[in-house]
């Protein structure tokens, strides 16, 4: 029986791509352009879920002075969407990458989303998300949602679905992880803001992922960088 994905990004970006042979600070640098794509973390996720053969539908807001790129992306690839436009634009993520392989990003600041719009997403979203069998919840809050409202938002949609995946990062983060979701996927460093201690081996990310368990979430899933990922449950590391 096929699944019911949904995901949802609250704060996507147009991913501009380049590349140079090295980033020099305070200088005119040539960057060679590869890409300019419509993206954030959910709207990847969904990407790779639709071509795997996934029913999935996209939701959260897009800034509707500079909406066209995703709305073509989701007509194209056939993904249903259920974004909320909100005055603005959607901001715009720079990702260079040095011939050393270094990857710099700057993430520029996009829509503020007003206290009537957050409300009617709450409203909208708690409507048709209940028929999911999976949501996954990834990525930062936009300016205007408070990480407050982001909780209670949260708990709300943890009582609608019991499977729940959770992708994001500081004060996001740590609002999310009060709903206590089904899977968390934090990196080595989150994990290290979140504990509010280093973590320098392995054993230590370890036993902070089980401190995160016991508030009920039942899978932990760290990202390590060229280490690869750690996945901790009730079966052990």
């Amino acid at each position: 029986m096929s699944r019911k994905v949904a995901t949802i990004t609250l704060n996507p970006a147009y991913d501009l791509v380049g590349s140079c042979s090295e980033l020099e600070l305070g200088e005119v640098n040539h960057i060679q352009t590869t890409g300019l794509h419509a993206a954030g973390k959910g709207v990847n996720v969904a990407k790779v879920l639709k071509n795997l053969g996934i029913d999935v539908t996209v939701g959260g807001f897009i800034g509707r002075d500079n909406q066209d790129g995703f709305q073509q992306l989701f007509s194209e690839s056939g993904i249903a969407n259920r974004f909320m436009v909100v005055p603005g634009r959607t901001r715009i993520n720079v990702k260079l990458t040095e011939k050393s392989s270094e990857v710099t990003d700057l993430n520029f600041s996009g829509f503020d989303v007003p206290p009537q719009d957050w409300d009617r997403f709450v409203t909208d979203s708690l409507s048709w998300l209940g028929q999911f069998d999976m949501i996954t919840v990834s990525g930062s809050l936009p300016a205007g949602v408070s990480p407050d409202a982001f909780t209670e938002w949260m708990l709300r949609l943890r009582s609608l679905c019991s499977c729940i995946i959770f992708d994001s990062s500081r004060e996001a983060l740590v609002a999310g992880l009060k709903a206590s979701p089904w899977l968390v996927k934090p990196n080595r460093r989150e994990l290290e803001m979140w504990a509010n201690r280093p973590l320098p081996a392995m054993s230590d990310i370890v036993n902070a992922a089980h401190e995160l368990r016991a508030q009920g979430i039942a899978h932990v899933v760290i990202s390590l960088g060229a280490e690869g990922a750690l996945w901790v449950n009730n079966s052990g590391a």
